[in-house]
């Protein structure tokens, strides 16, 4: 089973890749256009992605985990699910269309009602499904897993509006980095961290009693990220900067709880 897992795995990342690769290379840029697109992705490493790397590398090895894991699932949540998703939420949208007939409420609140549910469930399933084949046993592994995919996630989806910028121009790519950066430092790579560590606890770990707060871990994830897609959002600095804390609350809480609880040790079967 697990071979089969890791081919299906292989060949979602190489399809996603290869797909990905013909989008962007039919963009047919300019070299003026080449350096603008690397300096939006330098934008995006260098603040988020570069930072949340090195804080891996050092818990794995703080807990002895294979560092290897995150990559695996850095590339999955980049390659292996980003253009899934993007067909997940066309489709479900579609359908969303065909049973709600007021066009207004379609317009406004589509975008906070089906990515919410797709993108958090397809992050999930391969965070799981990456747990299972590496026989993670830890909370920590399942935090770490959780994290990588939502990461790759994360620089997949800033990716691509990065390279849409190049074809609506209505903004600049760099441009489109930096605002990227408003929800970047509580986006994917936290949500699924979150999610991933309260299925360990109520669904793999045994034995333990189960803190009031793994409820909240499990659906918050959700909550937030309808949140952050409402029309709400849009403009309003207060919000974004409220639910930043709030997820950096909720997010801190579990790390405690992971690092420096009584969940350190590992599962014996």
């Amino acid at each position: 089973m697990r071979k089969l897992l890791f081919f299906l795995l292989g060949l979602l990342c190489f399809g996603g890749f290869m797909w990905e690769s013909f989008i962007f290379f039919n963009l047919n840029l300019s070299v003026k256009q080449w350096h603008t697109f690397g300096a939006a992705m330098a934008v995006l490493l260098l603040f988020y992605f570069l930072p949340l790397a090195v804080l891996a590398s050092y818990f794995s090895k703080k807990e002895e985990l294979k560092l290897s894991h995150f990559w695996l699932s850095f590339l999955a949540g980049a390659a292996g699910i980003a253009s899934l998703s993007g067909l997940l939420n066309l489709w479900l949208t579609r359908f969303l269309g065909m049973i709600v007939s007021n066009q207004s409420f379609l317009n406004n609140w589509s975008a906070s009602i089906v990515p919410p549910f797709a993108e958090e469930g397809l992050k999930l399933v391969i965070a799981l499904v990456i747990a299972y084949l590496v026989k993670a046993k830890k909370l920590s592994a399942y935090l770490l897993i959780g994290l990588g995919v939502g990461l790759g996630f994360q620089l997949s989806e800033d990716y691509t509006y990065v390279t849409a910028a190049f074809i609506d121009k209505v903004s600049s790519p760099l441009l489109q980095a930096f605002l990227r950066l408003e929800s970047a430092f509580a986006s994917h790579w936290l949500l699924t961290a979150m999610l991933s560590g309260a299925c360990f606890i109520l669904f793999v770990e045994k034995g333990k009693s189960k803190p009031y707060l793994t409820y909240l871990w499990l659906i918050s994830p959700l909550i937030l990220h309808v949140l952050w897609n409402s029309p709400w959002i849009d403009g309003n600095i207060v919000l974004k900067v409220l639910l930043t804390f709030v997820s950096w609350f909720l997010f801190g809480t579990l790390f405690y709880y992971v690092f420096f609880g009584k969940s350190r040790k590992s599962l014996t079967s």
